[in-house]
């Protein structure tokens, strides 16, 4: 293990540029996908990128169709279901499930180093949301706001958000009750930037539910339709220790095109809300027993960078 300057190298052997600094990767990755659809939606394009980062059981998922994708085999987290293609076998109808450069992934943070603050920055206010539910799962699409991530070398605006039963990313095999995905998608439509944080529940009778997952799991209650309130201040569920890596969208087609960020801490949420999120994942048919967590893929010579934001 190697500290540099700017950040720690958890793996070495790298011959690899990070999301936020490859427009190269980002063009070849454009010239793979098509679709371009203006809408949020767990299996559809958002922009030239090709994005989403997760159905999820939840809020944005955005995504795109591959234009390698051999077979059109809807894809879910369980082997039981014959309608679906289960994790284990996506690259055989998405064939860049089997990439080199695939999310989630397992970070080993014990004995790394840290150095500096991150070199991102998130910032603005969401006030509005929708939310419909598919046979696939809840969408939920910001509306309006402010919210932007800025990085070093580009702006990325918020477009929504999607919850994920167990974590996807796991710490030194760690693995929380769940992860949210907050979705950015470059202002050029290029790439994607997403931050992971992780949700944890807890018994504690003075813990109260973050206002931005009460308010969805209200909504996923009534389904009423319309714009609802949000209050989402991203900046301030993502302090402390967080690590960044390149990667993909975790969800067919699983596109190349992710900087992720991904909060050490978790969140912790009020069991029974935690409870009521599981309920609701229950409702979808792709899903293991409510859960939709792809498992860890391999790094295969990526670094993981380790920051203090």
């Amino acid at each position: 293990m190697h500290c540099r300057p700017t950040f720690c190298v958890l793996v070495t052997t790298v011959h690899f540029i990070t999301a936020a600094y490859m427009p190269t990767v980002v063009n070849a990755r454009r010239n793979t996908i098509t679709g371009a659809v203006a809408a949020i939606d767990t299996t559809t394009a958002l922009a030239t990128a090709a994005t989403t980062a997760g159905p999820a059981m939840s809020t944005t998922a955005t995504s795109a169709t591959a234009t390698a994708s051999v077979a059109a085999k809807a894809f879910g987290y369980t082997a039981a279901n014959a309608e679906v293609a289960d994790p284990a076998h996506w690259a055989d109808f998405y064939p860049a499930c089997g990439g080199m450069q695939q999310s989630p992934i397992n970070i080993a943070a014990s004995g790394g180093c840290t150095s500096g603050a991150a070199p991102l920055n998130l910032a603005g206010d969401c006030t509005n949301y929708t939310l419909t539910k598919t046979e696939e799962a809840y969408k939920v699409a910001v509306v309006g706001g402010t919210c932007i991530a800025q990085t070093a070398t580009a702006a990325y605006n918020l477009v929504g958000f999607h919850i994920h039963s167990l974590s996807e990313h796991k710490v030194d095999g760690l693995q929380y009750d769940a992860e949210t995905h907050f979705v950015h998608n470059r202002t050029d439509g290029g790439a994607l930037l997403v931050v992971g944080l992780y949700l944890q529940a807890s018994d504690d009778p003075g813990v109260v539910t973050d206002p931005f997952l009460a308010t969805v799991l209200n909504g996923m209650d009534t389904l009423a339709g319309a714009a609802q309130p949000l209050s989402l201040t991203l900046s301030k569920l993502t302090g402390g220790t967080v690590f960044n890596y390149a990667g993909s969208l975790t969800t067919p087609p699983c596109s190349e095109i992710v900087d992720w960020w991904v909060v050490r801490a978790p969140m912790l949420v009020a069991r029974a809300d935690l409870d009521r999120l599981y309920q609701h994942a229950l409702e979808f048919a792709i899903y293991d027993n409510g859960r939709n967590a792809r498992p860890t893929q391999q790094l295969n010579g990526r670094t993981v960078s380790i920051f203090n934001a």
